[in-house]
């Protein structure tokens, strides 16, 4: 009798020792589901951050080639304005001076 009562002991000792260790870890999984929810969290916000930066750059991307564009149609309308003004030039000290190398 005596034995079935210290095996009786022994079994609500593993029993309440089975039960503390299955609390920690229902402790553990509630603290990993934070931890995971808390990283979701975390990365929904560096995903809109990244998305909210590409459109900036591409806003950006695209003033730039405006810009550039426009630059590169004023440098053109320039250049064309001074051959027109280096041909007078040219032609008006033809003109004074005859090409017959003097006068």
């Amino acid at each position: 009798m005596e034995a079935i009562q210290a095996a009786l002991s022994q079994l609500a000792q593993l029993q309440v020792e089975g039960q503390r260790q299955l609390n920690q870890l229902e402790q553990k999984q509630d603290r990993t589901q934070q931890q995971l929810d808390q990283l979701g969290q975390k990365v929904d916000s560096n995903a809109r951050a990244i998305q909210a930066t590409n459109q900036d750059l591409r806003d950006n991307i695209e003033d730039l080639t405006s810009t550039l564009t426009t630059y590169a149609a004023q440098a053109e309308q320039d250049r064309i304005a001074l051959t027109a003004s280096v041909q007078a030039l040219v032609d008006a000290l033809q003109n004074r001076f005859g090409g017959n190398g003097g006068g």
